[in-house]
């Protein structure tokens, strides 16, 4: 399985409680890898990949990485 060990991380992640939910997209040269989402994104409500989050102030260190 594709990205079986990031999904097994994320897994662990929420399992540990060390975030509620998470979302992650993948794609190579137009082609989607993975789009995937997994745990809560509210206590009723799972998280989809059509799901939305809000970033904040989360784009700064994607726009440094970038840059």
């Amino acid at each position: 399985m594709r990205f079986s060990r990031t999904i097994s991380l994320i897994r662990q992640g929420i399992d540990r409680g060390l975030h509620p939910a998470a979302q992650l997209y993948v794609s190579r040269r137009g082609e989607v890898l993975i789009d995937e989402g997994f745990g809560q994104a509210s206590p009723s409500t799972p998280m989809t990949r059509d799901s939305l989050t809000l970033w904040m102030s989360a784009g700064k260190p994607l726009a440094a990485v970038s840059v």
